[in-house]
């Protein structure tokens, strides 16, 4: 499935996750819905070879593929939703919600 920005699947549960990127922005934000859709997901492969400036990452997002942080270049800042029960961000580094884990930090 398309959207004008986002390639996606849905998920056995009937969520979305984003397969690619087709937008020309550095500073991304990871949708919470498409057209009503809860996207929950994210795939390793979703940037590319892109290089991000910043990411935020919506309150709907639960799961970031092993390895999407390896490869996947974000120069600047992570931000999350202060809506998530997933993931924490401060200072433009991410972590797990209750802040024990250490996610990813820009490169």
């Amino acid at each position: 499935m398309k959207s004008r920005e986002w390639e996606y699947i849905f998920t056995k549960n009937g969520t979305i996750k984003l397969m690619k990127y087709h937008g020309a922005e550095t500073d991304v934000s990871l949708p919470a819905f498409i057209n009503g859709t809860a996207v929950t997901d994210i795939s390793v492969n979703t940037f590319g070879d892109r290089k991000l400036r910043s990411l935020y990452i919506s309150e709907n997002i639960q799961f970031i593929e092993k390895g999407f942080f390896k490869y996947n270049y974000i120069s600047k800042e992570i931000t999350a939703s202060a809506k998530s029960d997933r993931y924490y961000s401060a200072d433009g580094v991410l972590y797990n919600r209750e802040r024990t884990v250490l996610i990813s930090c820009p490169k």
